[in-house]
């Protein structure tokens, strides 16, 4: 009899190991590398706007008494990148410092090579309309109208609300 229990504990130690050893390998670190996918940081104006505009609308409603509202942003120009460099300065032998500039490229693929994008500036609001199906007291349409030039962080002179 013992030794149907030891053959069966000898069992149990041979599954345990072998769900450990099966989980090492599926949760390795290894793994998760190969898994790791390369985002590329892409932009569109259009959507930064429809996304500002859908925000926007939101936290008007939200105002008693204002009732439904349709928003639109224009911005003033477009993002801008700032990529990464690699800066080396070297000092000539007439003691004179050179400074050398290079935009760091990474490799995708065999023979694709893209800059490396260190960060970017959002493009600035130019100027805000809002229409609104309700009739504003001039209590609501100040509120209005500082609810938009606070939330875009633009002047009131940019902000046109209308019924």
């Amino acid at each position: 009899m013992t030794d149907k229990i030891k053959s069966k504990s000898n069992y149990i130690v041979l599954a345990a190991l072998l769900v450990i050893g099966l989980f090492m390998v599926l949760f390795s670190p290894k793994q998760a590398e190969e898994k790791h996918v390369e985002q590329t940081v892409s932009f569109s104006e259009n959507e930064y706007e429809r996304e500002l505009e859908v925000r926007l609308k939101s936290l008007i409603e939200q105002i008693d008494g204002v009732g439904t509202v349709s928003v639109m942003i224009t911005l003033e120009g477009s993002v801008v990148y700032s990529y990464a460099q690699d800066i080396t300065e070297n000092v000539g032998s007439d003691g004179e410092v050179k400074r050398e500039s290079n935009i760091v490229l990474s490799a995708k693929g065999t023979s694709v090579k893209e800059a490396v994008v260190s960060g970017y500036t959002l493009p600035k609001v130019k100027g805000a309309a809002v229409v609104c199906k309700n009739k504003l007291s001039a209590t609501l349409l100040e509120k209005v109208i500082g609810t938009v030039s606070a939330s875009l962080g633009i002047s009131t002179d940019k902000i046109y609300v209308t019924n």
